[in-house]
């Protein structure tokens, strides 16, 4: 049976002393967490009513909030599960934002409408924060009382917004960058259309941090390889798919796309979606092994996993695995520089499956003018982006280097 309860974070309390109120939806073992956009300090939160009492005179609208989320909630899973009874918390979690976020002025039309043709050219991890982008704007318009439309899109609202998605929301410099951006190139659409009167919006910021770019040590690779998965084929498929970008360089966009007819002569033939060079990539032993796992579906070498879904569970892997050497990370929030150290499996993503590729192989001994062709990229300076000559390759290569010259 599915239930929908209310409570308050203390654990992610904020420096003014007030603490989250989340929407914690289970059915069938499974359960999403859902942020309703409003804070209260914990004297103003009445567990065992599950609502707000008095504070700061919204106690009565924000109690409404809080309520109409619920309901729309309810009503999705009551719809979702007449459909079809076997239905998953992510069919139901999809049907509440739509609900949730549909509608309401033209802005959000629009906006909905062009995250609904994105999907059919765009990456998914692209998706992933146009979704996230309506959610949040919404969640903005209703904490902060600010109707957003295209003719308030200015530097008042790029500041209320953007303070909203750091203070409230808790997101870092680049994650409110990455928001920014999608929001722009909805807005340059939007302009195509002559829905927006002002260019005012060229000049919300848009900068981002280098983030760390991950790779994993031959030795990490071989236990997540051999980790005893035979109880667990759900994550035995991600951990797979995960192996075979480590050992083909291949993005998780292009593994889950790979069909039975792009393996010939023991040979993947691929087409980078973004410089369309083709690449043919002669399958290893460990590739071949892989593959030989499953069974085409519906032509395609692997079934269907989510790039959002596999970055979650790559973490359990990946702490499975052993995986936990300390990290020293940076993180950016507002002027801030929060530094921490986090174990290594915390900061595994299918990227780090493309990025140890390149390592290995660098270590090994390939070249670099023919691992840009494996990698699609059209020079070798690209592979600076990725951080590829970072420690421990560069350690290694100066001082195998010097300890060749004097043995």
């Amino acid at each position: 049976m599915a239930t929908v309860n209310l409570c308050v974070r203390p654990e992610m309390k904020d420096n003014n002393g007030l603490m989250p109120i989340y929407m914690i939806f289970q059915h069938r073992g499974k359960r999403f967490k859902h942020f309703t956009g409003l804070k209260v300090p914990q004297e103003s939160w009445d567990a065992k009513k599950q609502e707000i009492i008095e504070f700061n005179g919204n106690t009565e609208k924000w109690n409404h909030t809080l309520s109409t989320q619920k309901i729309k909630l309810l009503n999705a899973t009551y719809h979702i599960l007449r459909e079809h009874e076997d239905a998953d918390v992510q069919e139901i979690k999809e049907a509440f934002y739509k609900d949730l976020f549909k509608g309401g002025s033209e802005f959000f039309e629009e906006l909905a409408e062009y995250i609904e043709e994105s999907k059919k050219t765009k990456k998914e991890s692209t998706v992933f924060v146009y979704e996230t982008l309506i959610k949040d704007l919404k969640l903005f318009e209703d904490a902060a009382d600010y109707h957003i439309s295209f003719n308030n899109l200015n530097t008042e609202f790029y500041v209320q917004f953007t303070g909203f998605l750091e203070k409230t929301l808790n997101n870092t410099n680049n994650t409110i960058s990455k928001k920014i951006k999608a929001l722009k190139a909805f807005l340059h659409y939007a302009s195509g259309k002559k829905l927006v009167q002002t260019s005012e919006f060229e000049n919300f910021d848009t900068k981002t941090v280098e983030s760390v770019k991950l790779s994993l040590t031959e030795e990490e690779v071989q236990r997540l390889y051999t980790l005893n998965l035979s109880l667990n084929k759900e994550l035995a498929l991600i951990r797979d798919i995960f192996m075979f970008g480590c050992v083909t360089g291949l993005k998780h966009s292009d593994i889950i796309k790979l069909k039975v007819d792009d393996v010939a002569d023991d040979k993947l033939l691929i087409i980078n979606q973004y410089t369309y060079i083709k690449t043919r990539i002669p399958m290893n032993n460990y590739a071949r092994f892989i593959l030989k796992k499953y069974g085409a579906e519906k032509g395609y070498c692997f079934p269907m996993v989510q790039n959002v879904y596999a970055n979650k569970h790559l973490k359990t892997l990946g702490k499975m695995a052993g995986i936990n050497t300390p990290i020293n990370v940076s993180i950016h929030k507002g002027n801030q520089i929060i530094e921490k150290s986090k174990p290594k499996y915390e900061l595994i993503t299918t990227d780090t499956a493309r990025y140890t590729y390149a390592a290995l192989s660098l270590r090994a001994g390939m070249r670099p003018e023919l691992l840009i062709q494996v990698l699609g990229q059209k020079t070798v300076n690209a592979l600076l982006e990725y951080n590829y000559f970072s420690n421990p390759m560069n350690d290694f290569e100066m001082l195998n280097c010097w300890n060749k010259i004097f043995l």
